[in-house]
Formats: C-alpha cells, sequence, structure tokens
C-alpha cells in the first residue's frame, strides 16, 4: 500500500496558474507604484509660481519705462 497520494497533471496546471497569476499581480502592483513614484518625482520638479526663472532669450519685462 503506498502511504503517499500522486499529485495530478490537473492539479500542478492549477498550482502552475495561480502561481503565474500572482507573478502578474506583483508585476502591476510594482508598475503602479512606479508610476506613482514618477509622478511624484516629476511634480516635485516643477517649478511653483513665483519660482520661475526667465529663459535665456525669452522677453523680461523691466521696471525702466519704455520711450
Amino acid at each position: 500500500m503506498k502511504s503517499k497520494k500522486q499529485t495530478t497533471f490537473a492539479k500542478l496546471a492549477r498550482e502552475r496558474l495561480v502561481q503565474e497569476r500572482r507573478q502578474l499581480k506583483r508585476e502591476r502592483k510594482q508598475a503602479a507604484a512606479d508610476a506613482r513614484n514618477a509622478e511624484a518625482a516629476e511634480g516635485a520638479a516643477l517649478p511653483v509660481e513665483g519660482d520661475a526663472v526667465p529663459l535665456e532669450g525669452a522677453a523680461v519685462p523691466s521696471s525702466e519705462p519704455q520711450e
């Protein structure tokens, strides 16, 4: 008499499918976290109004009256 039952191919296939789904879920969660981090970093890099530095060659209003 055998003390252990052999695992069927159907059960192995189900387990493999579960593992693949878990891996895909981890990848999606990581991609979402990366997107949130990139968005936060991009938002931090944008200048705040009033802190803008004029570009070279751009017209800068002066305080002197024009004639």
